[in-house]
């Protein structure tokens, strides 16, 4: 998995309700020790609102951004389009023709994803995204710069090479729709059309 682009404000927003919460956990822990009078061994530091961040960014980052308020909030959400999809393609190389089927698993955290794409002769990952703002407050696209490797039983004249996909985000997370275009040993261009499956 490698690291992807939200818009800016999305995570200074979640991040800072998450220091928040820090800071109050560790004055109630604080309180609960002073009421109770137990005595911290000196190799603890608690409480500590830096530990509390540590631990809710971490949560935050597997679990909680899926989950409300992050998930369900316009200000607060980045997209979540982990899991399996059905791909279809339109491509240059065969005249946009019959579609080409394949199958889309996408592993997704706050921080981190990976697209991964299984061909029947090929199969392709993502090396960076980003998710951007469209004109809409709601609507997301997606942009990524992939490399796709052929398999053994690939024809010959299959190489090695790079592309790049912009996909448009359906406001319910069910549908991607876009474009994409190859470097160099392809140079190819299509359209393609994602289906989510639960």
């Amino acid at each position: 998995m490698h690291g992807y682009h939200v818009p800016t404000e999305i995570r200074l927003r979640c991040y800072s309700i998450l220091a928040i919460l820090s800071i109050v956990s560790a004055l109630l822990v604080h309180e609960i020790i002073s009421r109770k009078n137990i005595i911290v061994p000196w190799w603890i530091d608690a409480p500590s609102v830096m530990g509390f961040l540590g631990l809710f960014s971490g949560i935050y980052d597997q679990w909680w951004w899926k989950k409300w308020p992050f998930g369900r909030y316009e200000f607060l959400m980045i997209p979540n389009i982990s899991g399996h999809w059905q791909l279809s393609q339109k491509t240059s190389h065969q005249g946009f023709g019959s579609s080409i089927t394949a199958n889309c698993l996408v592993r997704q955290t706050s921080s981190n994803i990976s697209i991964s794409i299984e061909y029947p002769e090929s199969h392709s990952n993502s090396r960076s995204a980003a998710f951007l703002r469209r004109e809409q407050l709601s609507s997301y696209e997606l942009e990524y710069r992939y490399i796709s490797y052929p398999k053994p039983s690939a024809p010959p004249k299959m190489e090695m090479h790079q592309g790049v996909a912009w996909l448009k985000i359906s406001d319910d997370c069910t549908q991607m729709e876009g474009e994409y275009f190859t470097g160099r040993g392809r140079q190819n261009y299509g359209s393609l059309h994602f289906d989510h499956h639960i």
